[in-house]
């Protein structure tokens, strides 16, 4: 494994996310924050499950007003730590460490400076730089959060890996469910997520919403709190 090579998870606060981003629709914020730090725990144990070192840049490490100045010093604190090599991934999206691992090393036998990954609302999942590129790239050009953020990134990087691996990000529980019923379901909890699939059709959207925080709240039993580098 490329020591050179860091994965960053980079995360808000729970509450912040729970406040923008109400996965639980008719669920409370304080449910819904437990549910985006589960979800946090579980981002973080996927990139953990790839081999690569970890570096968690969350709400108490992030300096900047602006979520690009965020950003870009969530890089720069890793390049500062001797990486050269930077994979910046949200805890929003549906991502399993087979293919965050693929997406690294496909990144790694490149010969591009940077990397991006699509989500299917039009951001990215997966945002890769090395050092050059974080040095050349205006940041502060991209249109963060919206829907523009990929074709930003495609036209402020200079050398540019596509990689081949459109995923889901959670914007509702609705996404939860959808994301129960394809490959990666088996990456959390095959026979949970079954259960959940089957439920969902049967009960009303306050009980499916029940089981989903209960689920995500049982995936990350003896899960270990994050560290800054894991």
């Amino acid at each position: 494994m490329c020591a050179s090579t860091a994965i960053v998870v980079f995360a808000d606060s729970p509450l912040v996310d729970a406040r923008k981003k109400r996965l639980l629709a008719q669920a409370s914020i304080t449910i819904n924050a437990r549910l985006m730090s589960a979800l946090k725990k579980r981002t973080i144990s996927v990139a953990l499950a790839t081999g690569y070192p970890v570096v968690v840049i969350d709400h108490t490490l992030q300096v900047g007003k602006t979520f690009a100045e965020r950003i870009q010093n969530a890089y720069r604190t890793v390049f500062q730590m001797g990486f050269e090599k930077a994979v910046l991934i949200g805890t929003d999206g549906s991502t399993d460490s087979e293919t965050l691992k693929n997406s690294v090393l496909a990144f790694e036998n490149s010969n591009q400076s940077s990397a991006i990954a699509a989500d299917c609302r039009g951001g990215a999942w997966l945002i890769a730089l090395n050092r050059q590129a974080f040095e050349t790239a205006d940041l502060n050009g991209i249109a963060w959060q919206t829907p523009r953020v990929y074709d930003d990134l495609l036209k402020c990087l200079e050398e540019v890996l596509q990689i081949e691996a459109v995923l889901a990000d959670f914007n509702s529980s609705y996404d939860l469910v959808k994301s129960f019923t394809d490959g990666h379901a088996q990456s959390l909890h095959r026979h949970i997520s079954k259960l959940v699939v089957s439920f969902s059709f049967l009960a009303p959207q306050h009980r499916v919403n029940t089981l989903l925080e209960d689920l995500y709240i049982l995936l990350n039993v003896g899960l270990r709190a994050p560290p800054t580098l894991v």
